[in-house]
């Protein structure tokens, strides 16, 4: 980050008096008062629920950091500065052992002792071989939601939208911890 330069500002007055006066204006029906405002974000509106799965691409997403054991391509515990995809091809289960959270906001005992409570793989599969779902995108899109930036996750929404919609995925589970 750098150094940031430190202002200091001089308040006509103390703490207490200032509290005490929010309180009264608070009390008195201003909901808005504050010393601090809150950041507005975006709103952004939902997509419609996806009709007909049965023909229908679907993607499997996650901000669990649920990524190969030896976590190859760096994925961040926390603060993620960038996403990943990784190949399901040929997959119909993630082994214990050969996956891991490395997410370092909840403890990923029970995360790697069964990849699939992170990302369900399994049902997916076996929704697929049903025809409950159409297909199965070939890969996950991946980060750690941990601690991570508005600004990094709007640009991951962003791109994440951008990736599978060029994949043509009609809907998508996204597990989060």
């Amino acid at each position: 980050i750098g150094a940031v330069p430190r202002r200091s500002r001089v308040a006509d007055h103390d703490a207490a008096t200032r509290a005490v006066d929010l309180v009264l204006t608070r009390l008195g029906g201003d909901r808005d008062a504050t010393e601090v405002p809150l950041p507005r974000f975006d709103r952004v509106t939902p997509a419609a629920p996806a009709t007909d799965l049965s023909s229908a691409t679907v993607a499997l997403v996650t901000e669990s950091a649920l990524v190969p054991d030896d976590n190859p391509d760096h994925l961040e515990s926390a603060r993620a500065t960038k996403w990943l995809r990784y190949s399901l091809d040929g997959r119909d289960t993630l082994a214990s052992g050969d996956w891991r959270s490395v997410h370092g906001g909840f403890s990923t005992v029970w995360a790697n002792e069964d990849p699939h409570r992170l990302l369900p793989l399994d049902v997916a599969r076996q929704l697929q071989g049903e025809g409950a779902i159409g297909d199965l995108h070939p890969a996950y899109l991946v980060t750690a939601g941990n601690g991570t930036s508005v600004g990094n996750a709007r640009r991951f929404g962003i791109e994440w939208a951008a990736d599978l919609r060029h994949s043509e995925v009609r809907a998508a589970i996204l597990t989060a911890t």
